[in-house]
């Protein structure tokens, strides 16, 4: 690597320590791997889930940012002062996640805070055929990543 060029700094959206248990994985952190791997970055686990909350595609959740607002913690003080860094998810509906993540990384101090997902969903389901639609997506996704362990 060139002398002053930093390695992109990719940070995976935490899951909570008892989704994680449920799942015995942790999707997004593959993800970030993986990428960090063809980008020649390097995963930072800058941050970490304070509660649980429900999950985003989760029908129920009609205020995608009150749920999640305040969930996302700076995990540990790290030399990320100035720095740009790539926050890393599966699935991108509302943003909501995106942005609260985004604040508290840049609370410890990181210049900018791109997204790097792996799908995008363009529209937030509103009927059932939606979430049936949203559900078997997120279902492919995860066997996806379960078939890369």
């Amino acid at each position: 690597m060139r002398s002053g060029v930093q390695r992109p700094l990719l940070v995976p959206v935490p899951s909570h320590l008892s989704r994680k248990i449920e799942r015995g994985y942790d999707s997004v952190a593959l993800l970030a791997r993986a990428a960090a791997e063809r980008c020649g970055g390097r995963v930072v686990s800058a941050l970490r889930k304070s509660r649980p909350t429900r999950s985003q595609g989760d029908p129920l959740v009609v205020d995608r940012r009150r749920n999640v607002r305040a969930s996302f913690q700076p995990a540990a003080q790290l030399p990320l002062e100035g720095r740009a860094l790539w926050l890393v998810d599966d699935v991108m509906t509302s943003g909501a996640t995106a942005s609260e993540c985004a604040r508290a990384l840049r609370s410890l101090g990181a210049r900018e805070v791109g997204v790097c997902v792996l799908a995008r969903a363009t529209q937030v389901a509103v009927n059932e055929s939606d979430r049936t639609e949203e559900a078997s997506v997120r279902s492919r996704l995860k066997d996806v990543v379960r078939e890369s362990i």
